[in-house]
């Protein structure tokens, strides 16, 4: 398969599911705690007011079990992981340009207290239908999902007095 072949797959799976639609891969070693569980559906998250979400739901196909997952370089832009030979094995590809990376999120009561694993995010090859999850240890198992904003700064009277 090309690259051009590639992206096109690529760009279908994401068309899909940005239509409702659920997309099924197989985990072959399953997901860390949960290695039974190996067949999920992948869909897009539809919120209650149906505006575009960035939010994915990874679902047990075999079980109660799902997870809220996000692209991790919404949270963090320089956001890279390199795998060795192995791992693109597993994956059934030669490149990471075949991958998509999603990171499963941790919610809380408390808006401020949710995270998402950077550490352990999965990887997706939408064309062969196949994911893994792995650590990358460079980065924290909690990572926030809302960072607060710096609190804009105050500025002086003092410098529109008249003197």
């Amino acid at each position: 398969m090309d690259s051009v072949e590639r992206h096109e797959a690529q760009e279908q799976l994401v068309a899909s599911l940005l239509q409702g639609q659920q997309q099924i891969f197989f985990f072959p070693e399953g997901l860390l705690g949960f290695s039974a569980c190996r067949r999920f559906t992948l869909s897009r998250y539809q919120s209650a007011d149906e505006n575009e979400s960035p939010f994915f739901i990874l679902q047990a196909v075999d079980g109660d079990l799902s997870f809220p997952l996000v692209s991790p370089r919404l949270l963090r832009s320089d956001y890279h992981i390199s795998l060795p030979p192995e791992a693109l094995v597993k994956l059934a590809t030669d490149t990471m340009n075949d991958l998509v990376a999603l990171a499963i999120v941790t919610l809380r009561p408390q808006l401020a207290d949710i995270t998402a694993n950077l550490q352990g995010p999965l990887l997706l090859n939408p064309i062969a239908r196949l994911g893994l999850q792995i650590v990358a240890e460079q980065y924290p198992v909690r990572h926030p999902l809302l960072t607060q904003q710096p609190a804009p700064k105050k500025r002086s009277r003092r410098g529109n007095q008249k003197r």
